[in-house]
């Protein structure tokens, strides 16, 4: 955490010349031993081993209590805030005015979670505190996790001060500023894009959405479309400050209040009293019908689900993405054959549309149902649609190889793994792929890569509970 280690260095062999010089009998050598290994140890950016011999000094010689600091800025380099506390709290300053221990203690309490007193000690004293950007950028991430809009403002605006250049901490504070003042963003945005073509990369389209639609001179709608932009970036918790505010200047602005719904449960929270709100203020809306039945789902309520989305459906016939969600909802409820009416809706209306038969395909694949008639030729219009797509590759090898078409199927999932070899479900196949071909050894290495690129999902338990059975 602190890039410090040239000076705490100095102040080792600060204290050994000291401790020599000063003491009035012969310095026992295990201090001068303990000293010397806690010098040689952060020389080699080695903390856990200074921050021994240190400790091991300071019990041999308690008039070296001045290097609590020292320890306790090492400690806090391994993250061992318990420890940091304990040297803080036995420190003895040879200055009074030395202000290096509050800022250690602030950046202590910050990284323990104590925000509010860490801000307490740290406001009037940052200034001469080292390194007061990695207090900032520590701020910014803790304040974020937070839903803490104001203070991550602060945080950023203290930042990107302290590093005008940083193309990451320029186009997070552009960010932040578009969920409240759309037009003040644009500026620093604009550096951030400059300074990075990552950056510009995501400051683009939000640059893009604030610019045309300022023009309209409607604040609320720029706010609201800033924060569909950030839900296709997938940055929920900028998007949900976005249609705050939008709702703040005009509380009844249907799609707004179903976007924010939306957003909210996206971040973990309950969006179903603002998807309410919009159906009582819009019933004839299929939006707000669409997310509340999304927010069932999630919930594992597909009946409820069902019922939004039958109503979005009359309100909006056309719309392929709702027969899309439809039938996932009657696949939960057990219902096959209106999953697979809904699903081939969804591909009639969009034809062109890769997505829709991509979930044709994964239906069929998953519930092993006309695997040859529907699953097969759903995975290949896919692949013709969109031949960079690792997932249609994959779904068209595994329908291979649920049919037995070994040559096929081999050829295909690889073409797949070409395309991302990062993905589980594709390595999980090429796993089944090899079970099925008596290769268990292959089999076992398929799977342990699933298992690995996806810990915490359903795909890594299937294949754990795979290599049990190859093992």
């Amino acid at each position: 955490m602190f890039d410090r280690f040239g000076q705490l260095v100095l102040r080792v062999a600060v204290a050994f010349i000291l401790i020599i010089a000063l003491h009035p009998t012969p310095v026992p050598q295990p201090l001068i031993r303990a000293l010397q290994e806690g010098q040689a140890a952060l020389d080699h950016n080695r903390p856990e081993a200074a921050l021994e011999s240190l400790e091991h000094a300071m019990a041999f010689e308690p008039a070296l209590g001045s290097l609590h600091l020292l320890a306790a800025e090492i400690s806090q380099a391994t993250e061992d805030y318990p420890r940091v506390f304990a040297h803080l709290d036995l420190y003895v300053p040879l200055n009074e005015t030395n202000l290096i221990p509050n800022c250690v203690r602030s950046h202590a309490l910050l990284a323990n979670g104590d925000i509010e007193k860490a801000l307490e000690i740290w406001r009037p004293i940052h200034g001469a505190c080292p390194q007061p950007a990695s207090f900032f950028r520590l701020l910014t991430q803790m304040s974020l996790a937070n839903a803490d809009r104001q203070t991550t403002m602060y945080a950023l605006e203290q930042l990107t001060a302290l590093e005008p250049n940083d193309p990451v901490s320029q186009l997070a504070y552009g960010q932040l500023l578009a969920t409240c003042h759309p037009e003040d963003a644009l500026p620093t945005l604009r550096h951030a894009r400059v300074l990075s073509s990552e950056a510009g990369r995501q400051a683009s389209p939000l640059i893009s959405t604030i610019e045309e639609t300022l023009l309209l001179d409607q604040e609320a709608y720029t706010l609201a479309q800033v924060g569909q932009t950030f839900a296709k970036q997938g940055e929920w918790r900028l998007a949900t400050w976005s249609f705050e505010s939008a709702l703040k200047l005009e509380p009844t602005y249907v799609e707004a209040l179903a976007f924010y719904g939306l957003a909210r449960d996206q971040v973990g929270e309950d969006g179903s009293a603002e998807l309410q709100y919009a159906i009582e203020e819009a019933p004839n809306a299929a939006l707000p019908h669409i997310f509340l039945a999304l927010h069932w789902l999630q919930a594992s309520q597909p009946e409820r689900a069902r019922q939004e989305l039958e109503v979005a459906a009359t309100l909006d016939p056309e719309n392929p993405a709702i027969a899309a969600e439809l039938g996932t909802a009657y696949a939960l409820l057990g219902d096959i054959q209106a999953a697979k009416a809904a699903y081939l809706h969804a591909t009639q209306v969009a034809p062109q549309d890769p997505r829709f038969w991509i979930t044709l395909a994964q239906f069929s694949l998953n519930h092993e149902i006309e695997i040859a008639t529907l699953g097969l030729p759903a995975a290949r219009n896919a692949v013709v649609l969109d031949p960079e797509d690792p997932a249609a590759w994959d779904f068209l090898g595994y329908a291979h190889t649920l049919l037995e078409n070994p040559i096929l199927a081999e050829r295909t999932l690889w073409k797949a793994i070409s395309l991302r070899p990062t993905r589980a479900a594709t390595q999980f196949h090429l796993g089944l792929f090899h079970q099925m071909q008596g290769d268990t050894s292959r089999a076992y290495a398929a799977f342990e890569m699933a298992a690995l690129l996806d810990p915490d999902g359903v795909i890594g338990q299937m294949a754990e509970g795979s290599l049990s059975r190859v093992r």
